[in-house]
């Protein structure tokens, strides 16, 4: 009964949980067995690490993966405190408009699009995810993904995070204080469904 085939799937989890694994999977499957059009994976990460020097921080370097994730996550945060708490999902918006306008956009004399997919890893605080059900309404789907602690804390430190680091990593992903910062254990919470 929707007015589009459109859907948005917006993920949510704990850093080390596995979100951007459950994102090209959900991607493969969409694409593969369900004939959709998806657009490449859009990562709010990707916008930070490209406007990181707007707040004066410097792009960080991937070799050692805690200090990597808490400059993203110091950048990432203060973004959202000088332009919004809505600022990084509201440039996925643009990338998905851009998208939809380079596949022929919703003109009057162009069908509504058809099997069209946009997956969004991942969401940080529950303002991203207000403006999300705001704008696509029922076309959005929010999937949480979670790992146990251990697998969690263990991914992290396969991927290149000094061990005494990561207790500090998963605190802070999971509740910070600050209002624009890291919230997903409240958001985790308002997924559609959770793997």
């Amino acid at each position: 009964d929707r007015l589009s085939q459109e859907l948005v799937i917006a993920l949510v989890g704990p850093v080390g949980s596995g979100v951007s694994t459950a994102a090209a999977q959900i991607r493969d499957v969409l694409a593969g067995d369900f004939g959709y059009d998806v657009a490449p994976i859009f990562k709010p990460s990707d916008i930070i690490l490209r406007q990181c020097a707007l707040v004066e921080i410097a792009a960080p370097d991937k070799d050692d993966l805690a200090a990597y994730i808490q400059t993203m996550q110091d950048a990432g945060n203060t973004l959202r405190e000088k332009f919004g708490n809505e600022y990084l999902v509201e440039k996925i918006i643009e990338k998905i408009k851009l998208y939809r306008e380079e596949k022929g956009g919703y003109a009057a004399n162009v069908e509504q699009p058809g099997r069209r997919a946009y997956i969004i890893d991942s969401l940080k605080n529950i303002e991203e995810l207000a403006l999300l059900r705001n704008i696509y309404r029922e076309s959005l789907c929010v999937v949480g993904v979670f790992a146990p602690d251990e697998i969690r804390r263990q991914r992290l430190i396969d991927g290149g995070a000094i061990e005494n680091s990561v207790n500090q990593l998963m605190t802070r992903d999971q509740a910070e204080l600050m209002t624009f910062g890291q919230n997903t254990r409240k958001l985790f919470v308002e997924a559609d469904l959770f793997v």
